[in-house]
Parts: C-alpha cells; sequence; structure tokens
C-alpha cells in the first residue's frame, strides 16, 4: 500500500507510528484518569451530603428586639468554629469529606414573613447556643421543612397553574473588594432608622396572597486565611504612583505620588474584608405565584433591586447571574429554544432551592447533572465575612417589626432556673425540677 513511497518516507512512518503507540498509555492515563478522579470523588461527596441529617429551625422574634446585626456578626463567628475539612486523604478520596454548610432563608408566604435556619443536627445545640448568647429574648424552635408542601417540578407547578422566577446573586468584582455593611449604615446615622433588612423585610411583606417569595443564603466556612490568595493584589494596591518631573533646567527625574484618601480607604477597607471569617456563598432568589397574580417585575426589579443598598460603587455590590436566570430573550445565545431553556433553568432553580444545594465542585458532577437545554456550569459561589452576611441576615430591629409582617412573640422569655444542668437527658432534667 506504500510502494510508492521511497525508503525514507517508510522509515519515518513507521518511527511515528511506533512513537504514537508508544505514548498512548501516557495520554491515556493524563486524558482518562482526571475523568475517573471527578466522577469518583463527586459520587463519594454526594453519598457524604445525602448521610447528613439536617436540623430545620425558625427564629421566633420578640416584639423588642435590642440587638442590631452586630449580633449576628457574632453568631457567625460562633458557626465558623464549627467548620470541618477533608484533613486526609481518606476523607477525601473515601469518605467524600466537604465542608458541612449552613442555610439561613428569609421566606414571604402570602406576606407573612418568616426566618428559618438549617443546620448540621449533631451542631443544632452549639448554633442555639449561639443565637441564645448574643439574642437571649429570641426563641428558636425546630420545625418540619415547609419545602415539603412546594412543588416537586416544573410539571407539578403547571398543574396547580403556578409559575415561578428565581436567579442567583454574585458580587460584580471580585471577593476581596467588601460591599456595604450595617457598620457603613450606622455611621451614616441612627442605626436603627437604617436597619439594611428593613426594606426586605418591607418587599416580601406586601406579597399577595398565594404568593412564595425567598431569599436564600447557603453558606459554607472557608479556612482561617481566605485572603491570603490576595496578598499580591493588596501589595500592588499599596505601591505609590510614579510621575516623570520635568525641572526648569530642563531635567527629567521621576517623584513619588502618594495614594490618596479614598484609595487609602479602599486598602484599608480590602484588609479589614479579608481579616474576618469568610464563608462560601451562594445566595437564591425565589418566587412562586399563581398564574392569574404572576407580575414578573415584582422579582426581577424589586426584589433584585435591593441589593443595591449593598453597593459601594468604588468597592464591590451585587448582580445577578444572568446564565442562570430564569429570564432567557430570543437575544440570549443560543438564540433558539426559549421556552425549553426557560424551563430548564426553573426546574434547576426549584431542585437546588429544596435541596438548599451549594455548586458542585467536581466537572463530572456538573456534567451529569446538566440537561440539554441548561448547563450546570454556571452557578458560582462567592466569598462573603461573617460582617457581609450578618448585613444579609439578621433578626430585625424593633423598629422595622412595627409592621404587621412577622409573627411576633408578646412576652419576654425568662432565663433558666440556677443550677440547671447543661449537659443531661430528660430523665435527669425531670428529677431536678422535682427536686426543686
Amino acid at each position: 500500500m506504500l510502494d510508492f513511497l521511497s525508503g525514507t518516507d517508510n522509515i519515518i512512518l513507521t518511527g511515528l507510528k511506533s512513537f504514537l503507540i508508544g505514548i498512548a498509555p501516557v495520554v491515556f492515563f493524563f486524558i482518562f484518569v482526571p475523568f475517573v478522579r471527578s466522577l469518583w470523588i463527586y459520587w463519594r461527596q454526594r453519598t457524604f451530603e445525602h448521610s447528613l441529617e439536617w436540623a430545620y429551625l425558625e427564629l421566633k422574634i420578640p416584639r423588642v428586639i435590642e440587638k442590631n446585626a452586630r449580633g449576628m456578626d457574632q453568631v457567625f463567628k460562633s458557626i465558623h468554629t464549627l467548620i470541618n475539612k477533608a484533613g486526609d486523604l481518606g476523607e477525601r478520596y473515601l469518605l467524600g469529606e466537604v465542608t458541612v454548610w449552613y442555610t439561613f432563608e428569609l421566606v414571604s408566604f402570602s406576606g407573612d414573613i418568616h426566618l428559618y435556619m438549617r443546620v448540621f443536627k449533631p451542631q443544632k445545640r452549639m448554633v442555639e447556643a449561639a443565637i441564645f448568647a448574643f439574642y437571649p429574648d429570641i426563641e428558636v424552635i425546630e420545625i418540619e421543612d415547609y419545602t415539603k408542601d412546594l412543588p416537586n417540578n416544573v410539571a407539578d407547578m403547571d398543574a396547580m397553574g403556578l409559575d415561578i422566577w428565581g436567579t442567583e446573586m454574585i458580587l460584580a468584582k471580585d471577593d476581596v473588594l467588601p460591599i456595604k455593611t450595617y457598620i457603613d449604615f450606622e455611621k451614616s446615622g441612627d442605626e436603627s432608622k437604617l436597619d439594611p433588612i428593613s426594606v426586605f423585610i418591607e418587599a416580601l411583606g406586601k406579597a399577595h396572597s398565594g404568593e412564595f417569595v425567598s431569599l436564600q443564603f447557603n453558606c459554607a466556612p472557608e479556612l482561617p486565611g481566605w485572603g491570603d490568595k490576595y496578598g499580591d493584589l493588596i501589595k500592588k494596591m499599596k505601591i505609590p504612583g510614579v510621575e516623570e518631573f520635568k525641572s526648569p533646567s530642563g531635567d527629567v527625574r521621576p517623584i513619588t505620588i502618594g495614594k490618596t484618601k479614598q484609595e487609602n480607604d479602599i486598602i484599608q477597607a480590602v484588609e479589614k474584608n479579608i481579616a474576618e471569617p469568610g464563608f462560601k456563598t451562594l445566595i437564591r432568589l425565589l418566587y412562586i405565584a399563581p398564574k392569574d397574580i404572576w407580575e414578573e417585575d415584582f422579582p426581577r426589579r424589586v426584589l433584585r433591586g435591593l441589593f443595591n443598598q449593598y453597593g459601594q460603587g468604588d468597592m464591590n455590590s451585587f448582580v445577578d447571574l444572568e446564565r442562570v436566570t430564569t429570564r432567557v430573550t430570543n437575544w440570549n445565545f443560543p438564540f433558539i429554544f426559549r421556552k425549553s431553556r426557560v424551563r430548564a433553568r426553573q426546574q434547576r432553580l426549584l431542585q437546588m432551592y429544596i435541596e438548599r444545594d451549594i455548586e458542585i465542585e467536581m466537572f463530572m458532577g456538573k456534567l451529569l447533572t446538566s440537561h440539554v437545554f441548561h448547563w450546570n456550569f454556571h452557578a458560582r459561589e462567592i466569598i462573603l465575612n461573617s460582617t457581609a452576611l450578618a448585613t444579609l441576615f439578621h433578626p430585625p430591629t424593633d423598629l422595622t417589626l412595627t409592621g404587621p409582617h412577622i409573627q411576633r412573640m408578646e412576652s419576654k422569655k425568662m432565663g433558666a432556673p440556677a443550677g440547671l444542668p447543661i449537659y443531661a437527658d430528660e430523665k435527669v432534667l425531670d428529677r431536678f425540677i422535682n427536686e426543686k
């Protein structure tokens, strides 16, 4: 077959063939093994996640609450100390251990607002203790998961005459740049009048009968030093500017230009931001309503727009992640199958909301959970510190509670009697009470 080739050509082709055969196992290894590794870790991580037991808590707010978001900041700092990480190959590849995450939700059922938390069940008492330490008048009760009453899929929603809108919020710039926090609101004036959560309470309280509106924050603690990777960036920010100065004699020499007050303020804010405990955070907005009262502008423009209050022009702000938002136009790539793409996005957001999922780590996991009309590669976690999270989610102050939107406790909770055992089972507690 190769008779027309010269002897030299035959030698070259034979050598090339032998080379390709020789490196084939190496190429196969470096291409195939990463896929197998990704698939294996994804399977073990999902198995680990499904083994977790969760506790669902509701925060019952008293009529008068003296602590502002500063108390929730301390709660988040306490929760951060419960961080777990895969520490060796066995935990990574066999157990599939992932960092346990927490979910905080501000939910409106037809204008009736609730504050929920989902926590790892073995950590329930520790989380409750952190809340009681800084909000002694708040009541924390364990409840059933309310999402069991939500439609399971888009087909069920259609049968029930419902429609859905949803999106995820991300930072407009690098995580190292902070948003406007409750501390900045306090500097602006009377902190009781500038509670940043009040605008969300008012907006969610205006939901009509049959409407479901929710803000969901899924947060996984990051190891201390999460901001170390930005060290070079911060050093670069601190480097003074240099300009050329021309003397009257015509000599040109460089002179150092100091940083402006605004630039120094940004550097200080960045250093303060990364000094606080960090959380990988995924924020979801969800709106479900009967089709006859469906009003997309309410979540798309009002709720999403309320995040603008946390923006700082010279630092950071929130924007929605367009690649997952359930609104698709004919102008969005790939320009076809608009309705199918919308339904795929709706299904994904609904499922992720109910499962309170965070971003999938492994490539094969993202691939296997993708839909032909919506690839699951767009979700993006951001890192927020405890101060930023407390700004977004905290028990509202008493001024915010003057409206009828949140069910409040009319009586003040009394403290536990002196001498009550802290670590005991129910029989010991009953005996202690009877002896009293």
